[in-house]
């Protein structure tokens, strides 16, 4: 009883392999096949180009003017919501865009930082630090570097 029942799982186990493996097979031709097809149209591609367009045909200007329709900003949006269409306008508001992110702006909020930071700096001493070198303290700096 126990060898009939061995054969039976086994069998099964064995069945299900072969199914497996038969399933992967079909899966790899099916991709093998796709990848043919897609090559195929590639391949085709390039001989209508050949066949239907050369370096300064129409056929070529017309992709060329695709090309750059796809890749023209057709509108944009300002800030306040509102919608340019023209050209001109979209240029004027791409540099208003660029120039309003780089332009420096004065903030006021400087007091409200520094009071928060302690003092370690008598005055005096800090006058002395941000203050122009001399003409002395200049050369006697020049003369102490190192030949």
């Amino acid at each position: 009883m126990l060898k009939g029942v061995t054969w039976n799982v086994l069998g099964t186990y064995f069945g299900s392999l072969i199914d497996w493996k038969r399933k992967l097979s079909v899966q790899i031709r099916s991709r093998n096949l796709k990848l043919s097809v897609q090559s195929y149209w590639q391949q085709q591609s390039r001989v209508n180009w050949i066949k239907e367009g050369d370096a300064n045909s129409k056929f070529f200007h017309q992709d060329v003017k695709e090309k750059v329709q796809r890749q023209h900003i057709q509108a944009i949006k300002r800030p306040n919501g509102e919608w340019v269409y023209d050209t001109k306008e979209i240029g004027k508001e791409v540099v208003c865009f660029f120039q309003d992110l780089h332009d420096f702006q004065q903030t006021s909020s400087h007091g409200k930082l520094l009071c928060n930071i302690p003092s370690l700096l008598e005055e005096a001493d800090n006058d002395s630090l941000i203050a122009l070198p001399g003409e002395k303290e200049v050369r006697e700096a020049i003369w102490n570097l190192s030949s």
